[in-house]
């Protein structure tokens, strides 16, 4: 179950996460993101593959192995979106959501 719920919502994250990732800051170059876009997909494709293998071997419970993978990327789009907007904005529009 997890394997099919995988690609959905590593589709709906990783898309997320490329929103503070397109921006630039006049200062930086070109290829600024490109590294960390790249080690965030790295790193979220060897979460996604250990946290299965580790459900799979019974290590893990199913809810744990579904759900740390995603509230990881969650805190770190929460972490570049305060590094790019900064935290009022940030806190502004959890304000709005929430209510």
């Amino acid at each position: 179950l997890q394997s099919r719920f995988a690609i959905p919502l590593g589709i709906l994250v990783l898309s997320a996460l490329a929103i503070p990732l397109s921006q630039l800051s006049p200062r930086d170059g070109l290829y600024a993101n490109i590294l960390t876009a790249f080690l965030i997909d790295f790193s979220y494709t060897n979460l996604q593959l250990f946290s299965q293998g580790l459900l799979i071997k019974g290590s893990i419970p199913a809810w744990f192995s579904g759900s740390v993978v995603y509230l990881l990327m969650l805190l770190i789009l929460i972490i570049l979106l305060v590094r790019f907007y900064g935290r009022d904005w940030v806190e502004m529009r959890l304000k709005r959501v929430m209510n």
